[in-house]
């Protein structure tokens, strides 16, 4: 062979397979028996080579191949199966080479199920069995021999032999099933579409299949829509819920789109066990029990909030990811950031009470701290590794990318800007696209360029501060402003704050708003009507923050504030925060901030202060001021709390339930205030009966985890116990969660350490750990006791998880702050961190907001005693 076939042939790829084979169909026979321990297929694999080639690169893990040849014409040519790397990569060698063209690879194998919910996997729940798949992102080689990469967008027909009596559901709908002997059935699924590797899907077991009401036919699509809920066993009727819901989201996406929804049918499934929150394979999608099985009366306000968003972020994948996807995962933003941006749009639609434009915005600026960070990674990063590829699904991809997208939309104009998207997936449709094909459409459709100032925001990492400062004079009726811009980065950190991008901002003003584009590091705006105020980012449309002077920042709050948008109020707040993280805001300009956001109606506003006073409290204060701080705290609340009450009125809002909650939490949990933690632990108690009868009426469901975890605190060994025998006949996710997280709260010693012991307990779902270890971690009294039995049992969870699934942990020891903590931290990861998926960005994050932390507590420390020394 030529030498740089050969050189190919010989060198393992680190990132995506070597041109020149590509799959053109999958037939996969699989048989899967969920009470048994291993599974077992056949994948015949129709591929197509550019030149004759004896050797084949695709992906295999664990799987244990029993057969393996290729046929091409009539001729059968032996072949023989080398794992190469620990994460799949395979190396197929053919007794002689194929020759150009379409060829058929046939492999016989048998795995073992995945134990860390991924690939295909096996759920206990309430005594029964189920297999389940997770393959996003590079999991379907757990499942079956592949190309397991987005590009290749293939036709699969699939075979299931499984127990008879139970269902089989896959991404398209069931074309026969054949009774077997031996108590077997083999069901068989229509062709699908091209589909890459990681949407295929398969649920199998004893479930409950509910038929919801299907989606009607429109002019575009002349068939309804079957939609059915998928469950286990007796959890089916819970389903209504969410199916009675779905289809004026499906409807509002086709309007928006242009197009029809592109499948055959539409399951929802309700998986007892399930590492993300939902995923959006095509036709099957799967969704944390907690998201879709909703009760009403018990189902919290965020629950149904959260239902909303999910269920409008998969579905609006079947358009961004699932017709048209990305072929490598450096683009993976355009199927995540899309599906953000796309599903709050269609919340805010069908739920206005929801204040989808609020909860974005909000959600943004928690995106804005990870983006702070030296460590954070641009939303289309390059994919060098497979650590890259578990660091690309975070809040930078999800909620930065659909925070630019908004930022553009406002930009072009919402109609252009829908008719780029609709030109995009018409052009792109069932095949792959890049992120210079979405430009390239927006290009077209656009007045002006849009690609370049995009790509400022796409390429690379980081939050622009804008710096403002406007001319002491009026000259002809105009005040000028000052303008610069730089890389914000909080105080302590060591990043690289020489960054240009091109913003498109619209300053506020006492005259009324300015609008331009800064696309250099300085420039000038005249502002007409000599406003005495001013603020950069209208209506938070921005992402940026901003700074200004002590004197511009005062004559905002007494002068402009009142006049702002909902939006621009709380672009206000970020960025006055974000002044104190960068240890530019003195606490004497600070608290006066708190104290008109806390009476705001706003409940993203109202709750603005928590966030900087859980800091001050914790982390600032001096042992002997901690008590003068809190009860500052308490005190800023005091009236609102009053005001809100414990139980919820006819008349409330959603958010004011949101608030409600929030609220009684700061006062109980932070400020500790006594009366309130004496009904919280009295309510608890009811709640759960422990030495009564229980009593779920007596809170609102909104209250109910926060009165069992203050219940926890307050309590003794024996209600603690009461909560572990409830967890243990619990089968309901909503009833389960509450109880973890209430347990996650122990405080005491001994509690503290049976709580931690948890994590290893085989009663809790590996998706309920994170409640255990993240709620240890976040209390400032029981961090250090958490941190310490991390250490000495990170081995055991490993074993039992897989070393690769806990890529995050790192993130759970980022709530410490001082220099000691981030150099223990980073000694005990550091031999570890390769292992660990997506390991070495998150230490680096991780160690990073300990670094900052300390910094900022050593920097405002005395000013908590200049401050608060007096009172």
């Amino acid at each position: 062979m030529p030498a740089e076939t050969e050189r190919t042939a010989q060198q393992v790829p680190a990132g995506p397979l070597p041109d020149g084979t590509r799959p053109t169909r999958y037939r996969l026979s699989v048989t899967i028996i969920p009470e048994q321990d291993r599974f077992s297929g056949t994948s015949t694999i129709g591929i197509e080579l550019d030149e004759p080639s004896a050797t084949i690169w695709m992906h295999g893990q664990g799987l244990d191949v029993t057969s393996i040849y290729a046929t091409h014409a009539m001729a059968r040519i032996p072949a023989t199966w080398t794992p190469r790397t620990t994460d799949g990569v395979v190396r197929v060698d053919l007794q002689e080479p194929l020759p150009a063209g379409r060829s058929t690879l046939h492999v016989e194998y048998s795995a073992g199920f995945d134990t860390p919910l991924r690939g295909l996997y096996r759920v206990e729940s309430a005594g029964n069995a189920y297999a389940f798949t997770q393959f996003e992102s590079i999991s379907a080689r757990l499942a079956f021999p592949c190309f397991d990469e987005p590009r290749f967008k293939t036709p699969f027909e699939v075979t299931l032999t499984i127990p008879a009596g139970q269902f089989a559901a896959a991404n398209t709908p069931i074309e026969r099933a054949i009774e077997l002997p031996d108590g077997l059935q083999r069901v068989s699924f229509a062709p699908t579409l091209p589909l890459p590797t990681y949407l295929v899907a398969w649920a199998v077991g004893p479930l409950d299949v509910v038929v919801g009401p299907a989606i009607g036919a429109t002019k575009a699509r002349p068939l309804p829509i079957p939609l059915r809920g998928i469950a286990a066993r007796g959890q089916g009727e819970r389903l209504r819920h969410a199916l009675d819901r779905t289809g004026p989201f499906v409807l509002a996406l086709e309007n928006y789109f242009g197009i029809p929804y592109p499948y055959r049918k539409l399951d929802l499934v309700a998986v007892p066990d399930f590492a993300a929150g939902a995923m959006e394979n095509v036709g099957l999608i799967t969704f944390r029990e907690w998201l879709l099985l909703l009760e009403e009366g018990r189902a919290t306000e965020g629950q149904r909030r959260a239902f909303a968003y999910v269920l409008a972020h998969e579905l609006a994948h079947q358009w961004f990811g699932n017709l048209v996807t990305m072929p490598w995962w450096d683009d993976i933003w355009l199927n995540e950031a899309f599906a953000t941006w796309m599903g709050n749009k269609v919340v805010q639609k069908l739920h206005p009470e929801y204040r989808v434009d609020l909860g974005e915005l909000a959600s943004t600026q928690r995106a804005m701290r990870l983006d702070s960070l030296g460590s954070a990674r641009s939303i289309r990063q390059p994919i060098e590794t497979n650590h890259d590829i578990k660091n690309a699904f975070d809040s930078i991809t999800y909620e930065k990318g659909g925070a630019v997208l908004a930022m553009f939309e406002r930009w072009m104009g919402a109609e252009a800007f829908r008719d780029g998207i609709r030109l995009y997936l018409r052009r792109h449709e069932g095949g792959t696209a890049t992120s210079a094909d979405l430009l390239a459409a927006l290009d077209e459709v656009s007045d002006r360029d849009v690609t370049q100032p995009f790509l400022s925001f796409l390429n690379q990492p980081g939050v622009p501060l804008v710096t403002g400062a406007a001319d002491g004079s009026c000259d002809a009726g105009v005040r000028t402003l000052q303008l610069s811009q730089e890389r914000y980065l909080p105080i302590g950190s060591s990043g690289d704050s020489d960054r240009i991008w091109d913003i498109p901002l619209c300053i506020r003003h006492a005259a009324g708003t300015t609008c331009t584009s800064l696309s250099s590091a300085r420039a000038r705006v005249d502002l007409p009507g000599c406003p005495s105020w001013w603020m950069p980012n209208a209506d938070g449309a921005g992402y940026f923050r901003f700074s200004m002077s002590v004197e511009d920042w005062t004559r905002l709050r007494t002068q402009g504030f009142r006049e702002l948008s909902d939006r621009g109020r709380l672009a206000v707040a970020d960025s006055v925060e974000a002044s104190f993280d960068r240890g530019v805001m003195d606490i004497e300009l600070l608290l006066p901030w708190f104290s008109d956001w806390v009476e705001s109606p706003l409940r993203q506003l109202a709750v603005a202060p928590m966030r900087p006073l859980r800091f001050l409290i914790d982390d600032a204060s001096p042992p002997a001021l901690r008590g003068t701080v809190t009860a500052y705290a308490g005190q800023l609340y005091r009236k609102r709390y009053r005001q809100l009450g414990w139980r919820s009125r006819p008349a409330d809002s959603s958010d004011t339930k949101l608030l409600r909650e929030a609220v009684i939490r700061f006062m109980v949990m932070d400020v500790r205030d006594k009366n309130g933690r004496a009904r919280a632990a009295r309510l608890g108690r009811r709640y759960i009966g422990y030495r009564s009868k229980p009593n779920r009426s007596v809170v609102d469901p909104q209250l109910a985890g926060l009165v069992l975890a203050t219940a926890v605190q307050d309590g003794d060994e024996g209600l603690f116990d009461h909560l572990l025998v409830l967890l243990e006949s619990s089968n309901d996710a909503t009833s389960r969660s509450r109880i973890l997280s209430a347990l996650g709260h122990a405080d005491t010693p001994d509690l503290s350490a049976r709580t931690l012991d948890l994590a290893l307990d085989p009663r809790l779902r590996v998706n309920e750990i994170r409640h255990v270890l993240r709620t240890q971690f976040r209390n400032a009294q029981t961090r250090d006791r958490a941190w310490e039995w991390l250490t000495e049992n990170f081995d055991a969870l490993a074993a039992r998880f897989g070393s690769g699934e806990l890529g995050a942990s790192p993130w759970h020891a980022a709530s410490f702050c001082s220099r000691e903590a981030a150099a223990e931290v980073e000694r005990f990861f550091e031999p570890r961190v390769a292992e660990l998926s997506g390991g070495p960005r998150n230490l680096a994050g991780a160690v990073g907001a300990i670094l900052l932390c300390a910094e900022k507590a050593s920097i405002y420390a005395p000013a908590v005693e200049l401050a608060f020394g007096s009172h």
